[in-house]
């Protein structure tokens, strides 16, 4: 398929996609997420549009308005880290129509990295035993399950203790 038929630019479309396109309705609605944003793409309606509406739900959640497009992509922010999504798009017409919707298409934002642990002590026993305690790391949208401990050996660090730790 070539958008421009005098560009050597070409793509390839579904079927589906295909015979959806004759439709009214916007189709192969795509994207990628990053941590709090999702950029969205889609086929636009055979017919103008004034405008897109792009709806998203959580699970078990109700579709609601997210936002509004002129083009056939945009980029929903405000998003929360960590979280599952479904997307679908309408077409509005000049009379102000509303299409029936395109494809769902899920959206997993990224997870954000917990917070480095702090307080980190080193305590050697008598025996020469050593105990090493740290605070509680924090995880904005997740959980901590452990912690990897990594030494250093003559300068050099040491990966020679894969167990993981948990805080205590």
């Amino acid at each position: 398929f070539r958008k421009e038929l005098h560009s050597p630019a070409e793509f390839t479309l579904k079927r589906v996609d295909v015979l959806f396109i004759a439709d009214r309705n916007p189709s192969g609605l795509k994207g990628e997420a990053e941590t709090d944003r999702a950029r969205l793409e889609w086929f636009p309606s055979y017919d103008p549009m004034k405008r897109y509406n792009v709806y998203i739900k959580k699970k078990n959640e109700i579709f609601a308005l997210a936002d509004s497009s002129k083009k056939p992509n945009i980029v929903l922010r405000g998003l929360s880290s960590n979280t599952e999504y479904v997307a679908r798009v309408t077409g509005v017409d000049m009379e102000e129509a509303e299409t029936t919707p395109s494809n769902e298409f899920k959206i997993l934002t990224k997870n954000v990295p917990p917070e480095r642990p702090g307080n980190l002590v080193k305590h050697q026993k008598p025996g020469g035993a050593t105990v090493i305690s740290w605070d509680a790391a924090v995880d904005g949208d997740g959980k901590v399950t452990g912690y990897r401990l990594y030494a250093k050996v003559k300068g050099k660090r040491a990966d020679s203790y894969p167990k993981v730790y948990t805080h205590i």
